[in-house]
């Protein structure tokens, strides 16, 4: 016959594998569920051309006119 130690140890593995399994499917159907959800705010092709811009400026010096970043900032704006 097993002793007391032993079946107590069988019982919380046998319930730590019960939890971490309902963890774990129920993790995976919230993430499922959370990308169906559309996005908060719609694409913003024109700030995406702003920061593109800058940044290449800011790694090339020179290489973007400062008035092509004003046009892409005031085609943002509107």
């Amino acid at each position: 016959m097993a002793s007391g130690t032993s079946m107590l140890l069988v019982y919380i593995v046998g319930w730590g594998l019960v939890f971490g399994t309902f963890v774990h499917y129920y993790h995976k159907r919230k993430e499922r569920a959370m990308a169906k959800l559309e996005s908060w705010y719609p694409s913003h092709p024109e700030r995406d051309i702003y920061y593109s811009l800058v940044e290449l400026k800011k790694s090339q010096d020179e290489a973007v006119p400062q008035e092509t970043i004003r046009a892409a900032l005031f085609r943002r704006a509107m």
